[in-house]
């Protein structure tokens, strides 16, 4: 049995190892894809590979409802530009657009906890401001209309043609069952909007499009796949679970023990995907680095690019025997202007959490 320690030290050594044993960085997202998710994202990304903290792969812990499919296409891309291999830990709940995201990951890791969902489209109802429902279901009517009317068509005609003996003429008895069929159908496709079907068309397109996009670079399923994984199942609910998930991709594996220990450590944050109201603070961060690294690797840009714009600054603070010229302030009391300055940078640059929290996620 793994021995599960979740202080945070322990945490964040696991997590330390995994990054150095694979040289990934590991970055655990617990949110609903939205905008501000994303842009904070793709400006962390962009921010730690100018800091140097940015390492070959990534190990991507997701955890969500889904959300936005234009924003999980754009964090799925952001991630396969900067990282060689992107590796999808699905430890707990991910559904919907986060099942799209998924789709970037040249491999998926997923626990016995890991559950994926059909990519099927959410659409708001009809005269509903909260409701939803998924796209598939206007296709699935429209299907299931077309069959029953084939079916009842067929059926009447028979049954004329048997029961007259074939007094009643093909074309007679074709007339009469088509008469039947449309008095049966006509109030139900009556009912159908041709917006919203053409609506629901289209939502399901943008999936199948990202879609196709993603698993372009990421090799790890196929166009049929995808179609399958938009229209094979009943449900939006549907439980894709890591053997299910095998027929569909073809790089998927369950975690090793470290991997195991990491997200058993987490807790509810690897496995429990936080509605907006639960978010109090944080909703993603990169967990193999410690906020002294951060901090230290941030103090060195802006240093460096205070000595960049100032290369004279130092000189012009020297007496003349060598000596540093102190500064004093206004009332006399000794004072740093160079570090002032650069300390003012690092904390208005970027608010980084206490190291000693696992659970303090990145804000955005």
């Amino acid at each position: 049995m793994i021995d599960i320690d979740s202080s945070p030290d322990f945490l964040w050594e696991t997590a330390r190892k995994i990054a150095d044993e694979t040289d990934s960085d590991i970055l655990l997202l617990n949110s609903s894809l939205l905008r501000p998710v994303c842009s904070a994202i793709i400006e962390t990304c962009i921010r730690r590979s100018k800091l140097g903290l940015q390492r070959k792969n990534i190990i991507l812990i997701l955890v969500t409802t889904g959300g936005d499919a234009d924003v999980a296409y754009r964090i799925a891309r952001c991630l396969q530009r900067k990282y060689e291999k992107v590796s999808v830990y699905v430890s707990g709940y991910c559904k919907s657009a986060g099942t799209l995201l998924a789709l970037g990951g040249h491999e998926l890791i997923i626990s016995d906890h890991g559950e994926l969902g059909p990519l099927d489209v959410q659409m708001r109802k009809q005269n509903s401001l909260f409701e939803h429902q998924s796209g598939l279901t206007v296709n699935a009517s429209m299907t299931a209309i077309q069959e029953r009317a084939f079916t009842a068509f067929e059926r009447y005609f028979l049954h004329i043609e048997a029961a007259s003996g074939g007094a009643i003429t093909v074309d007679s008895a074709g007339k009469m069952a088509s008469d039947m069929t449309v008095g049966l159908f006509a109030p139900l496709v009556g009912q159908l909007d041709p917006l919203h079907v053409g609506e629901a068309t289209r939502a399901m397109n943008i999936a199948l499009q990202y879609g196709n996009m993603l698993i372009a670079e990421s090799a790890n399923a196929s166009e049929d796949d995808l179609d399958e994984l938009i229209g094979g199942y009943p449900t939006h609910s549907f439980v894709i679970d890591r053997t299910e998930a095998k027929k569909i991709f073809r790089n998927v594996r369950e975690p090793n023990d470290d991997e195991t220990v990491l997200a058993a450590g987490l807790q509810s944050l690897s496995r429990v995907a936080r509605s907006e109201d639960q978010i109090q603070g944080d909703r993603f961060e990169f967990i193999n680095d410690t906020a002294e690294e951060v901090l230290d690797e941030e103090s060195n840009e802006v240093t460096n690019e205070h000595t960049e714009t100032n290369p004279d600054k130092e000189d012009s603070n020297d007496t003349q025997d060598g000596t540093p010229e102190s500064t004093t302030s206004n009332d006399g009391s000794p004072g740093d202007q160079d570090t002032a300055e650069a300390g003012g940078d690092v904390q208005a640059d970027d608010q980084v959490g206490d190291g000693d929290e696992i659970t303090q996620l990145k804000s955005v």
